[in-house]
């Protein structure tokens, strides 16, 4: 159960400035929850606002944003501070009870900074359901000294009960203007148009695209765009597909591709004159979609996708290639079917 050092999460990021100063008047109003639910999309910065926050909660100053001077501060900074925790999966996919054990553990003792204990759990619906069980208990009677943060981007996969003693902190993505204008501060030397396809590749998650780019995946999603339309058009096997896919990029990229893809197309069909004009190779990804896809066809291959997701990131070990290959299988066929439209090129 490291602590790590806080170094990056002093500040919240733009979007959450005035959430976190509401949470940490709440605390010093003495309205504020002892357990918080921070729940959202993926890639919006979740953890992030959950460390800043634990730093301001921590900081003698008690302001909005921690200080970064103070002794609390500069224990946190060095990731030594006694009375922060951060439980996340270690060795496993799961958080288990052993670590929930500890935590509830430090939770009944004393401060040893002589202040309030901090503890962030995340993703806190990877609890497995005796770990769920565990923390329930320390969570009904809290001690008035300690916090638990509990983030999560899927929070109806948490107890029902857990969830109930919890303050929900719901947390949205920002405006796409905003993103963007974090985007070219934290990465200045990037072309403006990648940062609209990365941003729009992430659904509109800054953190998201943040790493697209960081990592030159976003330009990986734009070459398995291609590949998937040489698919729907037959100049490529599902098979090969497969192959090429996870030679190039990691599983849950794909999967969250796809996703992206089909609910673009979805939306197309819904109300294409409302929707935000998209970079040009989106929007030609897009047009192919439905131009071979009926709005049933893309309901049922997107309920698929989601379904691939959930054993890619659950318990099991699956056969990742033959795990593509039968999505990939579907989308073959699917666009090859009589009642599908003319192939476009």
């Amino acid at each position: 159960m490291p602590v790590e050092a806080f170094v990056e999460n002093r500040e919240p990021l733009p979007w959450y400035q005035e959430l976190q100063a509401k949470l940490v008047h709440l605390k010093i109003t003495e309205g504020l929850a002892h357990s918080l639910l921070v729940g959202g999309p993926a890639g919006i910065g979740k953890v992030h606002l959950a460390k800043s926050l634990a730093f301001a909660l921590l900081c003698r100053q008690k302001g909005a944003v921690a200080c970064g001077h103070c002794s609390s501060c500069r224990l946190v900074l060095a990731g030594s501070h006694s009375d922060l925790r951060w439980v996340h999966p270690e060795d496993s996919q799961q958080i288990r009870i052993d670590q929930i054990r500890q935590l509830v553990s430090w939770a009944n003792q004393t401060s040893q900074q002589g202040g309030l204990k901090v503890a962030i759990l995340e993703p806190a619906e990877r609890m497995n359901l005796a770990a769920a069980n565990a923390l329930l208990k320390i969570l009904e009677e809290p001690a008035s000294d300690t916090f638990f943060i509990l983030v999560s981007a899927m929070p109806m996969g948490l107890l029902a009960t857990i969830r109930s003693r919890c303050q929900q902190v719901p947390t949205l993505r920002p405006e796409q203007d905003q993103a963007l204008l974090w985007l070219n501060e934290v990465l200045p030397d990037t072309d403006e148009g990648e940062l609209h396809t990365a941003l729009h590749l992430a659904a509109g998650s800054p953190l998201s695209a943040y790493h697209f780019l960081l990592e030159g995946r976003s330009r990986i999603q734009v070459e398995m765009l291609e590949l998937l339309i040489q698919l729907i058009n037959g100049r490529v096997n599902p098979v090969k597909a497969a192959a090429q896919a996870l030679d190039k990029t990691h599983p849950l990229d794909i999967y969250d591709l796809l996703y992206w893809l089909f609910s673009e197309a979805l939306r197309h069909y819904l109300y294409d004159s409302a929707r935000p004009r998209l970079s040009r190779a989106l929007e030609e990804s897009i047009a192919a979609f439905v131009q071979v896809f009926s709005v049933k066809q893309l309901l049922l291959m997107n309920d698929q996708v989601i379904s691939a997701r959930r054993l890619l990131t659950g318990t099991g070990n699956p056969n990742l290639l033959q795990l593509l290959e039968s999505l990939l299988i579907l989308l073959f066929e699917e666009a090859h079917k009589p009642a599908a439209a003319t192939l476009v090129e």
